[in-house]
C-alpha cells in the first residue's frame, strides 16, 4: 500500500526494504514500525482482506508512508486457537515525498515517543470502528471496544498472552 505518487520501484517488497535501508545514514536508525492486529473470528477470509485493505489505506492516506501487510492463519499445530487469524503490518518511518515519489529527507515525527501514544490511540479507535463495521455487515452482534477494562468501568484484570511454547505444553 503506497501513496499514488510513490515511485513504482518502492511498491516491490524487496526493492522497498532495500531502499529503506539505503535512505538511512545512522546505523541505529529506525527503519520501520510494525504492529499486529487480530481479526474477529466472525469474519471470513474476504472480509478480513477487505478490513486489512481499508486499514492500510487509512494509514497511507493519513501518514503518506508505504505499508507492507500480510495475513497469517492460526498456527494450530502448536496448539494455538484455530480462530486466531491476524495480520502483521509494517510501514516505513519516512513518508513519501509528493514531489519526488521517494522518501522524504525528514522522518515522520508522529511515530516518536512524544507523539506515538496519541497516534496509537487513534489507530486503535479507528481499527475498532472498522472491526465493528465489518461485524455489522457480517450480521454479528459482537462488537469491539479499543478501550481498556478500567476505562470502560469493568473491574476485571486483562489476561496474559502465554505464547507458543506455553500453549504447546498445555
Amino acid at each position: 500500500y503506497a501513496p499514488i505518487y510513490t515511485k513504482p520501484s518502492l511498491t516491490n517488497r524487496q526493492t522497498l526494504w532495500n531502499a529503506v535501508e539505503k535512505a538511512e545514514r545512522r546505523k541505529d536508525a529506525t527503519l520501520a514500525r510494525e504492529f499486529e492486529i487480530a481479526f474477529p473470528h466472525e469474519l471470513n477470509q474476504r472480509q478480513r482482506e477487505q478490513l486489512l485493505d481499508e486499514l492500510c489505506s487509512q494509514i497511507v492516506n493519513r501518514h503518506s508512508v508505504v505499508v507492507d501487510a500480510v495475513i497469517h492463519a492460526p498456527h494450530t499445530r502448536g496448539g494455538s486457537d484455530e480462530r486466531n487469524y491476524h495480520a502483521h503490518i509494517m510501514f516505513t518511518s519516512r513518508h513519501i515525498d509528493q514531489d519526488t515519489g521517494g522518501f522524504s529527507s525528514k522522518k515522520n515525527r508522529e511515530f516518536n515517543k512524544e507523539q506515538s501514544a496519541e497516534t496509537i490511540k487513534q489507530w486503535r479507535s479507528d481499527f475498532a470502528d472498522l472491526c465493528n463495521k465489518y461485524l455489522e455487515q457480517a450480521n454479528s452482534l459482537e462488537r469491539v471496544d479499543h478501550r481498556s477494562n478500567a476505562d470502560r468501568g469493568i473491574d476485571l484484570e486483562a489476561t496474559w498472552h502465554e505464547g507458543v511454547a506455553v500453549t504447546a505444553m498445555k
